[in-house]
């Protein structure tokens, strides 16, 4: 049992035990009293009830839709739908780059919370900053890299990668004998004498029958 528990339990003993001698009391002096510090205790008793009374939990929304540009030397993510945030006090929009993944951190916007995670890019940029505008928030990444991003986040570089089939692969595909006299080609071109003149031999035989040697 907590102190406070203990607290509240011996209060409303006393309380009753007040009551009860208010109930045989004839004395208009000790009435009085028993009135007085039976108004005292029932101050504290609600006191006790108020400050274990749950306080109003605000609420915390995880951003995640967002859009993002870039120049030659920035990447910019724009975190909209933040209504009156360039009204709050600037302290509540903090950026924390100690922990991965960096988070922006948004409190007390109109009654909420709310949090942004800055996902692993596709590529590296140095340390983030953010600048605070009409109902949003701009995330500043600077490239490490004078490049153009496709995309913008690792997730989608991979999968990018995944979806995209060489050209090279894309010919041999569709014609696989490409496929074996590039694998011959390699093989005479890396190969030592003896192995140049087993392929010379089968390519010339080839010919002469005027076959493809498949």
């Amino acid at each position: 049992m907590s102190e406070t528990e203990v607290r509240f339990g011996s209060l409303k003993a006393d309380l009753e035990e007040l009551e009860q001698l208010l109930g045989i009391a004839k004395q208009k002096r000790i009435i009085i009293l028993l009135k007085a510090e039976k108004a005292v205790v029932e101050k504290q008793l609600q006191q006790l009830n108020k400050a274990a009374s749950p306080r109003n939990v605000v609420p915390t929304v995880t951003i995640t839709s967002y859009a993002w540009d870039q120049s030659e030397k920035f990447v910019k993510i724009y975190l909209s739908n933040l209504g009156g945030i360039q009204n709050i006090d600037p302290t509540n929009v903090t950026l924390n780059t100690k922990e991965q993944p960096n988070t922006v951190n948004v409190k007390n916007l109109k009654g909420k919370n709310y949090v942004f995670q800055i996902p692993k890019l596709a590529h590296a940029v140095e340390e983030p900053t953010i600048k605070i505008k009409t109902d949003m928030i701009l995330i500043m990444l600077k490239k490490q890299e004078l490049r153009k991003w496709d995309v913008l986040t690792d997730k989608e570089r991979i999968k990018k990668e995944e979806n995209t089939v060489p050209l090279s692969k894309q010919n041999e595909d569709a014609d696989p004998s490409q496929s074996i006299m590039h694998m011959m080609k390699k093989m005479y071109d890396d190969g030592d004498d003896e192995m140049k003149r087993t392929i010379a031999k089968a390519w010339t035989q080839s010919r002469e029958k005027n076959e493809p040697m498949l």
